[in-house]
């Protein structure tokens, strides 16, 4: 059963299913790569070749052991910023805003090209001063060695490692993860130890990179079963490529926005496509939708962006209902999280008892029907549907990428 369940009304799911002719001719094209950047695919071999019995998935396990071997207590990672985003958008997936346990783990501190020099240096003396009182290492991801600004702040930090300690100890705490082409052009001279060096797949593209180590490695340092993961994607992408009575859910939503471009597209107007996460751990997935359907989407003339409500009802929500058109709103759900919380009576006053004893979940999926209810009868040229997860798991986020994906 699929954890990861699209829930529309725009058009006849069931006509869809039901026209083999036409789900057999749109799962062909995919299956012989007749698509529009089929070339990236590469992302699906790397995906599958990280299976419980290959060794993908022990080389990382073994180099996350080799750096909590080491005790640190923090890592600092010079990365791009989109890298960034894909790692954060798992980590929240399954973990939260609060971890429960971050106090048994490696912290993380992350340095991106998008952030000011000032930001970056205030980061990189916060950095040092931890190093006082702190095991420290430093991670390159290869890519960076792309932008500029991001290099120079690579080999100032090698500058001021050295000026802390010996350059054996130096060499005992810094990290390579990336291609092997991209090492010898850019890292061989940092004579790094052959244990704290990862290569990644030569053929993965930036824009589909978490079935990659450079992704899946931090994952796996928090905690998270990439196995699991990994488990997740091959059960969502075998109903493309093995036939099932049930729909591809990376169809269902393609369909989806079909139908949304050609029912609301107004020439002269832009399309805007909003996912909106109904819940703190989904904010950095939504926002990794966007990007992505942003660059898939801008020369069909639409526009995507992310939203967080509830929270953002109260700025944006009076926008969006007023006289919005053109908009297709995707709903990001999550029936049952790994918690959950009810609320209950003042231990003194038991009025609790008078009402119905919603969890916040419960009441996150009231404010969200309410929302497009509205939404809905105000707009009558705009369309919503819901992503609806069945849990935040691994193996749900697993198929939840591969819809992305796909």
């Amino acid at each position: 059963m699929s954890n990861v369940n699209i829930k529309n009304n725009n058009y006849d799911k069931n006509y869809l299913i039901e026209n083999e002719r036409f789900l057999s001719r749109q799962i062909s094209k995919i299956v012989s790569l007749d698509f529009d950047r089929s070339e990236n695919i590469a992302f699906n071999d790397i995906a599958n070749s990280f299976s419980k019995k290959n060794s993908g998935i022990k080389h990382i396990v073994n180099f996350c052991d080799n750096i909590y071997n080491l005790n640190l207590d923090y890592l600092l990672i010079l990365t791009p910023s989109d890298l960034k985003i894909s790692i954060l958008a798992c980590l929240d997936f399954v973990l939260g805003k609060q971890d429960f346990n971050e106090d048994k783990k490696i912290k993380f501190i992350f340095i991106d090209e998008s952030e000011s020099s000032s930001s970056i240096d205030e980061k990189i003396d916060y950095f040092f001063e931890k190093v006082r009182d702190n095991r420290v290492g430093l991670l390159f991801i290869d890519e960076i060695v792309k932008n500029e600004k991001l290099k120079k702040v690579g080999q100032n930090l090698i500058i001021k490692f050295n000026k802390f300690s010996s350059h054996f100890i130096v060499k005992k705490y810094l990290f390579y993860v990336g291609k092997r082409s991209l090492f010898s052009q850019n890292y061989e001279n940092l004579n790094l130890l052959k244990e704290n060096i990862l290569f990644s797949s030569e053929d993965i593209h930036n824009d589909y990179n978490i079935f990659s180590e450079n992704v899946l490695i931090f994952l796996a340092l928090k905690g998270i079963n990439i196995s699991k993961l990994i488990d997740g994607y091959e059960i969502e992408v075998n109903k493309i490529f093995f036939k099932t009575s049930e729909m591809p859910k990376s169809l269902d939503l393609a369909v989806s926005l079909y139908e949304a471009r050609n029912e609301l597209f107004v020439e002269e107007d832009t399309q805007k496509i909003f996912f909106v996460a109904y819940d703190d751990f989904l904010i950095n997935i939504s926002k990794l939708f966007s990007i992505k359907y942003q660059k898939l989407l801008s020369k069909y003339r639409a526009f995507c962006d992310y939203l967080h409500f509830p929270r953002q009802i109260y700025s944006v929500g009076q926008i969006v209902l007023n006289g919005a058109k053109n908009i297709f709103m995707i709903y990001l759900t999550i029936n049952n999280k790994i918690f959950d919380f009810q609320f209950s009576s003042n231990l003194n006053d038991n009025y609790g008892q008078d009402f119905e004893n919603y969890t916040l979940n419960e009441m996150k999926r009231h404010s969200k029907d309410v929302f497009d209810n509205n939404f809905l009868s105000l707009n009558p040229n705009s369309k919503s549907i819901e992503i609806n997860l069945e849990n935040n798991k691994e193996q749900t986020l697993g198929e939840l990428l591969a819809i992305l994906y796909w």
